[in-house]
């Protein structure tokens, strides 16, 4: 089987490749959406860098990408959407189905496992609605309603059907009769709820037996899934292999702002596992001059951490307000804020790299991870492992280099203590 998804983040693609590795698969990460043939891999993942995008431009990137697949023998196609639906969900669903033409676009955002659960239409995060929760205050793309069949009838302009928990356990037959009464109804839009893993499970399961071409739109938790359903046997190596035991020191990049990935810095820090240091994000946005002498200060002071062996983590300062503040008095949109930082992160990374023999890299927030692999000149990263949900180990030969990426919301309290323990060596606990 050979499987294509469309990822909108670096990190989601990562995490959503990630569940195809303990089948076996070979999994090729994309870090542009550069149309190459991959004939050793089993699973492409294409990152469009298109979340942040205005609609038009996602929706023309998602366009070229999906002619190509067309073009390629895959057997399945997936669409990997933020598990909180952020970005442009509407304008992406309608290029790809557009280009691909299925009989059914099956939506199943949902990650139980990880806290994100649809019931009743309604996305639930960590136990509460979704438009109360941070991602409403989402400085890029917030998400301001809960109900999924009314965000993605809005964004796509276009019908769309509903599938309860109630309707999954009713079974194949119950579905497919529900869906030929969608096909006369001309709804090939359909959202699934997903209260448990076992409903995503059974959801693939039932679908997978019907003869419709289908084009899978969720998060990880879905692909989780679908290989199975498709007969794909889980393969029988351990769940996590070593890595050389090496004391080279790892350099940790935090872009991601949410409050779990903040709360695993400081976890980190009270242990003092660690160099802690700071890019004041309002600093990254002054003049030129303002901006060059806090890149030179960060520059110089991870590289005498890194030297003297210590693992050394560069993070963007969290002061919102005076980050946005800074930013607004240049003009610039939440957007172009976000991004600068990004990029600043990135090149601060390069430096290092230019310098010091740097072999192992934890990245966390997709549009870090994005600027750093980018900047160093990556196009594209095969997938190892899956640590735990949403964090993925990865190489890139060329370089000798092994990598973490992390979606900010994913991970445990001990996330980045754990990982720098697998990139020295060690085992994952």
């Amino acid at each position: 089987m050979k499987i294509a998804i469309v990822a909108d983040d670096l990190t989601g693609a990562c995490d959503c490749g990630g569940q195809l590795v303990r089948y076996g698969m070979r999994v090729s990460v994309r870090i542009n959406p550069v149309m190459a043939e991959e004939p050793h891999y089993d699973a492409v993942v294409f990152n469009t860098v298109s979340r942040s995008l205005p609609a038009n431009e996602a929706s023309s990137i998602v366009k070229q990408i999906s002619q190509y697949i067309n073009e390629q023998p895959f057997d399945l196609i997936y669409k990997k959407i933020d598990s909180t639906l952020r970005g442009n969900i509407g304008a992406e669903l309608n290029a790809m189905s557009d280009v691909i033409q299925p009989d059914f676009t099956i939506i199943a955002p949902g990650y139980p496992q990880n806290g994100r659960q649809i019931i009743e239409r309604i996305h639930h995060l960590n136990g509460k609605l979704l438009h109360e929760t941070e991602v409403s205050r989402d400085p890029k793309t917030s998400v301001l309603q809960s109900d999924v069949v009314e965000l993605v009838a809005s964004q796509t302009g276009r019908a769309v059907a509903h599938l309860s928990v109630s309707d999954i356990d009713q079974g194949k037959a119950h579905l497919a009769d529900r869906l030929k009464a969608c096909k006369i109804q001309n709804m090939t839009y359909i959202v699934a709820d997903s209260v448990t893993e076992g409903d995503l499970e059974r959801l693939a399961n039932a679908l997978a037996q019907l003869s419709y071409k289908f084009v899978w739109v969720g998060s990880a938790g879905l692909m989780n899934h679908l290989p199975k359903a498709y007969a794909v046997a889980e393969n029988d190596k351990p769940l996590h292999m070593p890595l050389p035991v090496s004391y080279d020191p790892v350099l940790l990049v935090v872009g991601s702002v949410s409050k779990m990935g903040r709360e695993q810095l400081r976890n980190l820090m009270n242990q003092n596992l660690a160099v802690q240091i700071i890019a004041r994000s309002e600093k990254l946005l002054a003049d030129e001059a303002g901006k060059q002498g806090e890149l030179d200060r960060v520059i110089d002071e991870a590289n005498r951490a890194l030297a003297d062996g210590r693992d050394t983590v560069i993070v963007a300062s969290d002061n919102i307000a005076d980050t946005q503040a800074a930013g607004q008095w240049l003009g610039m949109t939440p957007i172009q804020i976000s991004d600068a930082i990004s990029a600043a992160l990135g090149s601060i990374t390069v430096k290092l790299f230019d310098k010091l023999a740097i072999h192992k890299l934890f990245l966390t927030g997709g549009d870090t991870a994005y600027q750093v692999l980018e900047q160093l000149g990556i196009t594209a990263v095969e997938l190892m492992e899956e640590l735990e949900p949403g964090v993925l180990l990865g190489k890139y030969e060329a370089r000798g280099l092994y990598m973490v990426t992390k979606a900010g919301n994913f991970g445990s309290d001990r996330t980045m203590e754990h990982v720098i323990k697998k990139l020295h060596g060690g085992e994952w606990t």
